[in-house]
């Protein structure tokens, strides 16, 4: 049975995102985490700034995604990138 992962798992994905605010990330939010077996789901809305170009956006989207699935083993992340003022 799915279920959500700990609150641990938050923590370290705002610490994570939190890392690039001075790149242009905002924050985030929607965050949904689950459970399956061993492996983890990991959903969220990436905030960047509105007036980053779409390579820049889709860039920075990547690096967060990666630098998640590097520090949560076994997990698969979605990101969907949200601008924001």
């Amino acid at each position: 049975m799915d279920r959500s992962l700990p609150v641990e798992i938050d923590r370290t994905i705002a610490e994570i995102v939190a890392r690039y605010r001075t790149m242009g990330v905002r924050g985030f939010h929607d965050l949904r985490t689950r459970r399956s077996g061993s492996q983890k789901f990991i959903d969220l809305h990436l905030e960047v700034d509105r007036d980053k170009r779409f390579e820049e956006a889709h860039g920075l989207t990547v690096r967060v995604l990666r630098a998640i699935e590097a520090e949560i083993p076994r997990s698969k992340v979605h990101i969907h990138s949200d601008p924001v003022e």
